[in-house]
């Protein structure tokens, strides 16, 4: 009997230091990895994050870091081409996507027929390829202006992004190469080599050559790759196949053109604003714009226009944005919403008017 009781209670004692192993072991378990599919709606490389939209109509943003795969189709790919308007499969834990695969595909060549709304692409090995261009396809003509259906024409060389699954074009830009954008400060200027980092931690490395063309904003004057120094906060756009960049705008070069320091030339232009709100400074130093917003990556925000594409910088301090009359936010600024801008010199935003407000496209 003894030896009985003993052996129960030596049962029972391993019977709860399993279970409590059992329960640590729960408690210690890391986060699934959740699955998500939807349709990507913008892509605020900036603060580090995209945002889609479920089949089921939910909105969800999570955050993107350099450790995170991006892919397109299953190749290895950038999150600096993400295109907005394209199909996404991301696995997720805790906020952060480890895997974004877009459902994309690439054509370049010569369009051989464009009729009705189907374009035919021959590129220059293999086999046509032909697209449907519907009413969420963005035309890229030469210096970023917007085309139209119309101007797609047998001959033309284009490069076009498309959704292999539906054949529904994303993207068409004619006689232009794809561009990818960043914004962020230099961290490193090695030979012709410019690495950017954005404040989310993403990284790109851009190539300055004889096409580059670098602008001073604050001297509203063309620079040179001497003065892309560490420390300065650029705007870029770059080929994201050879990293060759097109155009750097350096948004902060620390000094003016009379050789004061930033601080004093940051305090010159709050004059400016001040005097311009005032009325004291004519309205021909503001250009104005109106179109559908197609990116917001930080402060920055692209309109696409009947003329092309406008950037414009949005100062939550300054710049005055108006929703149906009612004082707004930078928040309100999303992808699909139709805006009227007026824009300085120094392509800072004074006035943002929302017209339209919906569903981003």
């Amino acid at each position: 009997m003894k030896w009985f009781n003993l052996k129960h209670k030596m049962g029972m004692v391993l019977l709860v230091a399993v279970s409590g192993l059992a329960m640590l072991a729960s408690a210690c378990t890391p986060a699934e990895i959740q699955q998500l599919e939807g349709l990507l709606q913008n892509v605020d490389t900036a603060n580090g994050k995209i945002t889609i939209t479920t089949k089921d109509g939910k909105t969800v943003t999570v955050n993107i870091s350099t450790d995170s795969q991006v892919k397109a189709s299953g190749a290895n790919s950038s999150v600096f081409t993400l295109e907005p308007g394209t199909t996404v499969k991301i696995e997720e834990k805790d906020g952060v996507a480890k895997v974004v695969d877009e459902r994309v595909a690439k054509v370049e060549g010569s369009i051989t027929q464009a009729q009705g709304n189907q374009v035919t692409i021959k590129p220059e090995s293999g086999a046509e390829v032909t697209i449907n261009v519907t009413d969420q396809t963005r035309i890229k003509l030469e210096s970023d202006q917007a085309g139209t259906l119309a101007e797609l024409k047998a001959g033309a060389k284009v490069e076009a992004k498309y959704d292999p699954q539906t054949m529904n074009a994303i993207r068409i830009s004619v006689n232009t190469r794809e561009k990818a954008e960043i914004e962020g400060n230099i961290t490193e200027v090695s030979g012709n080599n410019v690495t950017i980092q954005t404040k989310s931690g993403l990284r790109a490395t851009v190539i300055v050559d004889n096409n580059t063309s670098i602008r001073l904003l604050q001297r509203n004057e063309a620079g040179e790759l001497s003065d892309l120094k560490t420390g300065l906060r650029v705007h870029a756009k770059f080929n994201p196949a050879s990293n060759a960049a097109f155009e750097i705008k350096v948004q902060q070069d620390g000094e003016d053109r009379s050789g004061r320091d930033g601080g004093q030339a940051e305090k010159d232009r709050a004059k400016e604003k001040e005097e311009r709100e005032k009325g004291k400074l004519g309205a021909s130093r503001e250009t104005q714009a109106e179109g559908v917003i197609t990116s917001v990556s930080g402060n920055n925000v692209t309109i696409q226009t009947g003329k092309g594409d406008v950037t414009f910088t949005v100062d939550p301090n300054a710049t005055r944005i108006q929703v149906k009359g009612v004082a707004g936010t930078l928040a309100d600024l999303k992808s699909g919403v139709r805006v009227n801008a007026r824009i300085d010199s120094n392509e800072m935003a004074t006035v943002v008017q929302v017209q339209v407000t919906g569903n981003a496209r």
